[in-house]
This record gives C-alpha cells, sequence and structure tokens, in this order.
C-alpha cells in the first residue's frame, strides 16, 4: 500500500509541475495551463477553457529555448525558394505587409468617400469586409508576421487601439485585430480582416464555430475565424464541404458566390 500511495503523490506532484503560465509577447496569458505536446513550430496548452496552439513566434526569447526552438530549422522551408515573395524572415516581406495595412487603415479615414471604398478595394480582400468602420485614429499595439497551415505561406497581424464613429455620429474607443495575407503570384498583401477584438479569443471562437454548425450550419462564420487564425487551408476545405441545401431559398445564390469568392481567394493566397 505505501509503494502505491508514494506512486500516486509522485503522479499528482509532476501533474502540478506541468501547469503553469504562459505569456506571450504580446501580452496574452495562458494560466494554469500544461503543455500537452511539443511540434516544431509551436506548443499545445490545455486550459480549463480547452485546447490551444502558441507558436514559438509568439513567445519569449527563454520559452524557445526551454523548448529547443531553432528559428533557422524552422525557417529553413521558406528560405529555399529565395525569389517567392513569402519568405520566410525577409524584411522586405514585412515592409510590404506593414504599408498595406497602412494603407488600408488611411482609406478607412475617408470610407465615406468613393475614393476610401475604392481605396479599400485595392488593399483588401472582398470575403470579410461587409461592416467596417470610420476610422478616426488608430495607435498600434503589436505587429508580426504568423505562421498559416499552408506550406510557405505566412500572414501578418496587427493590433490596433483604434477611435472609430458609430452609426450615431460618436466617437468609440475599441481593439481591432487586422489580418492580412500576400497574393501568391503579384506578392500583394491585402487585408483579410478587421474585426474588433477586445474580450476575443481567436482559438476559442474557432472551437465554438465548428460545434455551431451542427445546429446552425454556418459554414462561412467557421471559416472566418479558421482565416482568422492562419488556417486558410481547413478554411477552403470546409466552404469546400457546404451542402448545397444551404444555398437553397432566399439570398442562396449571394451567399454561394461568397462563398466562392472566399475560396478564390485563398486559393490566390495559397495556390491552388
Amino acid at each position: 500500500m505505501k509503494t502505491v500511495a508514494f506512486l500516486i503523490l509522485i503522479t499528482w506532484l509532476a501533474t502540478v509541475a506541468l501547469a503553469e503560465d504562459f505569456k506571450t509577447i504580446s501580452g496574452k496569458e495562458y494560466k494554469n495551463a500544461t503543455v500537452t505536446h511539443v511540434e516544431s513550430d509551436g506548443i499545445v496548452l490545455k486550459t480549463k477553457s480547452g485546447i490551444s496552439k502558441v507558436y514559438f513566434t509568439e513567445l519569449p526569447k527563454e520559452v524557445q529555448e526551454r523548448f529547443h526552438y531553432v528559428p533557422a530549422k524552422a525557417s529553413a522551408p521558406f528560405v529555399q525558394n529565395t525569389a517567392r515573395p513569402n519568405n520566410f524572415g525577409h524584411d522586405d516581406v514585412k515592409s510590404a505587409a506593414v504599408k498595406s495595412a497602412d494603407d488600408f487603415l488611411a482609406a478607412l479615414k475617408i470610407f465615406e468617400l468613393s475614393e476610401g471604398k475604392r481605396a479599400i478595394a485595392e488593399t483588401a480582400w472582398p470575403s470579410y469586409l461587409d461592416e467596417l468602420p470610420v476610422l478616426l485614429e488608430n495607435e498600434k499595439l503589436f505587429d508580426g508576421m504568423f505562421p498559416t497551415d499552408a506550406p510557405g505561406v505566412l500572414g501578418y497581424k496587427r493590433l490596433v487601439q483604434a477611435k472609430v464613429q458609430s452609426e450615431g455620429g460618436a466617437q468609440l474607443t475599441q481593439k481591432y485585430l487586422l489580418v492580412s495575407y500576400s497574393d501568391k503570384e503579384s506578392g500583394r498583401w491585402r487585408v483579410w480582416a478587421f474585426i474588433k477584438i477586445a474580450g476575443i479569443d481567436v482559438d476559442h471562437e474557432i472551437q465554438a464555430a465548428r460545434e455551431a454548425l451542427k445546429e446552425y450550419a454556418n459554414y462561412r462564420n467557421y471559416a472566418f475565424w479558421l482565416g482568422i487564425g492562419g488556417r486558410l487551408l481547413a478554411a477552403k476545405q470546409t466552404l469546400a464541404s457546404v451542402p448545397p441545401t444551404t444555398y437553397a431559398g432566399d439570398g442562396g445564390a449571394y451567399y454561394k458566390r461568397q462563398d466562392m469568392d472566399t475560396v478564390a481567394a485563398i486559393e490566390s493566397i495559397c495556390g491552388k
């Protein structure tokens, strides 16, 4: 009995030791998290809110070193073809993404004018930009590149503190997340989505949207959050699996066209 009790105690202590807090370089915290497994580009954490993958590029250097992350090896697949615009680690790539995001935000300041709408069309993918605010001011809180589920394809994200104008004319200060991807052929960056992010966990939203498919069959919403999280190929597969009956009834043709536009955008980003 003493031996069994001792083994149980050791197992419990090991479990407690594995539970710890992680904080990304952008300030996001994972409290009392357990590392379920380590992958080449990140760690998978289990918390009371669910399972989340955190990429090493989002974690402090000491955490990267602890899990033996080697940036040179991780970026090798992207460096093999230096002629392509999506090379990982290229300063020019991020500079292009930053400029495109700056142009998009500048266009939002004149969104009420036809010139603003035209500039938005030139700097954004059309898929998920149905409702955009009139931007008065914005402050960049964080920006950086992130990996996707498509080999060799990176995304760019920026968190901003924005002052926007409501429909009633009031001024509101809110946090927004901008996510963008580049066209594979031209290398031109375009904004995929610009959404209010305060209080929103992207991984949680992806999981919630997936579970909601059973009841609401909202494949478009699920694909939207997959795209926000860098899971572009998964988003394409989701839209390809939409049952034909989903497009029946009033507005069916409109939503089908939107989904087809989204698939076309993903293919432009990742290749067919």
